[in-house]
């Protein structure tokens, strides 16, 4: 099915309506749409993907107002590439971007990479603004912090309250994180009180409005407050020393973990209760993702930051196995046909996917060159195949994980159903099929099962590689572990 944009929509309408004096019509406003995005979340965080831990409630509505999709892909294992893609619909490595960017140019240069996102390169923001959108970016940016970056009105944005940008930190943010760990108990809370006084102003406008709302949480260093630790109690384990001196009594990793995702849920809570008192809500594209998975699971007592759960796979942040970059997502637009209370589990999706299909949904053209696809026509209910293959890299050294199960070959792709992996020089490749019902923990190798898929991926993986700007600097042991086991 072809999606036809709400504009034509309207005009075929009009078209086959037939004319009467008496007869008024008024053309629908376009959607608002929002993009929550949590800071390393695992697959598994949510309540919405079967995990009895946290408490949820706004993130529940948003699933039985609209869509989970259990298999939806980051466009990298680790945040600025991630952000990058969700950005421009582009693979972040065809942007010259790896990793986390840095703050100069020299030490970005060093990894191989860009210091910055290209100002001239197209975005969600670019093209929204363009469409007549009021543009918000609210938290992490991390598309580049060095002072040479541009700043962020050049990519689309009318207003920001962000860090890891140029200049760091908002100069309020940065008076907070001067004053020690409670800035972070903050942090996400002041994120929301700056994204609801922006939405408000654009609803006061009569403006249809973009806001990304990049949440520091689950990422470390984590303090939440009492009420949320509360909402948790239940939670058991050992205490992370580094709360004995913070917390008024002390907490577990889960309790620190799981607190920290139940006051970004509140938080998301309070925009949703904005939305519902302006009469916003039903015309508003809400998604809500993760940019990565969690981090290094074996860390816990580390104030709770790396209790992420990944399910039934491995890898963590900087593996290009599924824990890595498979993460939640969630989409409602109650008046735009989304289905409601459904799981999807047979579409692939990927955050490189999200800038074409708003282009379907708004009406304005993406550019062909971008590598996501325009995946509307799944977002209102098909289910098929994706038409694209994805690719992925990772530089990361990874010495942290706690696991060699979790290290991953630096190179990976997916196409037809399977998805390969290999090293920049040819070894370890390796072919799974990660669907849940298959082996989502890709143990089972199926390189002798399909050897010309193994040939034909792993020609066109390498090829995709080495047309790439850099060429990118791996760090040391990158892709290094080999793990040995029967086919």
């Amino acid at each position: 099915m072809q999606l036809k944009s709400f504009r034509t929509i309207v005009f075929l309408f009009v078209l086959a309506t037939p004319f009467t004096a008496s007869y008024s019509f008024e053309e629908p406003s376009p959607p608002n749409v929002i993009v929550f995005v949590a800071d390393d979340l695992g697959w598994a965080d949510l309540e919405a993907y079967d995990n009895p831990l946290p408490r949820t409630p706004f993130l529940n509505e948003i699933a039985e107002r609209g869509t989970v999709y259990e298999h939806f892909y980051a466009a990298s294992p680790v945040c600025s590439p991630a952000r990058a893609g969700l950005a421009t619909g582009t693979s972040p490595a065809d942007l010259g971007i790896y990793g986390a960017l840095h703050g100069t140019i020299n030490k970005n240069s060093s990894l191989g990479q860009v210091a910055f996102l290209p100002s001239q390169t197209p975005t969600i923001m670019s093209f929204l603004r363009t469409e007549g959108y009021k543009v918000f970016h609210v938290g992490k940016w991390h598309l580049g912090s060095a002072p040479e970056a541009p700043d962020l009105s050049e990519y689309g944005i009318d207003e920001h309250y962000a860090y890891a940008l140029p200049g760091n930190r908002h100069p309020e943010l940065r008076k907070l994180f001067q004053e020690g760990p409670h800035y972070w108990t903050e942090v996400d809370d002041k994120l929301t009180d700056n994204a609801l006084r922006m939405v408000q102003g654009a609803i006061e406008e009569s403006k249809p409005f973009y806001l990304n709302l990049s949440f520091h949480a689950p990422h470390q260093p984590l303090y939440p407050k009492e009420q949320h630790l509360k909402a948790v109690e239940h939670l058991g384990g050992f205490v992370a020393p580094a709360h004995k001196a913070i917390q008024k009594k002390p907490v577990t990793p889960a309790q620190t973990y799981y607190a920290a995702i139940h006051q970004m849920d509140q938080n998301i809570g309070r925009v949703i209760q904005l939305l519902k008192e302006k009469g916003q809500y039903e015309n508003t594209i809400i998604m809500f993702m993760a940019d990565n998975g969690p981090g290094n699971l074996g860390n816990a007592a580390q104030s709770g930051t790396q209790y992420g759960r990944i399910g039934p796979f491995r890898g963590v942040k900087g593996s290009l196995y599924e824990g890595g970059i498979r993460v939640p997502f969630i989409i409602s637009w109650p008046a735009g046909g989304i289905p409601e209370d459904e799981i999807n589990t047979q579409s692939v999706v990927s955050a490189t996917d999200i800038l074409p299909s708003l282009a379907n949904f708004v009406g304005f053209e993406a550019p062909g060159s971008i590598s996501g696809e325009d995946m509307s026509d799944v977002f209102l209910g098909d289910d098929r195949d994706r038409t694209r293959p994805l690719f992925w890299i990772t530089t990361s050294g990874q010495p942290k994980m706690d696991s060699s199960l979790n290290v991953s070959p630096v190179l990976a792709m997916y196409k037809s159903g399977l998805k390969f992996l290999v090293n920049q020089d040819g070894s370890r490749p390796e072919l799974y099929n990660p669907k849940i019902d298959s082996d989502p923990a890709e143990i089972k190798l199926l390189n002798k099962k399909f050897p010309e898929h193994v040939e034909k991926s792993q020609e066109a993986l390498l090829t995709w590689y080495k047309r790439l700007d850099g060429p990118p600097k791996f760090r040391k042991y990158a892709g290094k572990v080999q793990i040995v086991r029967p086919d």
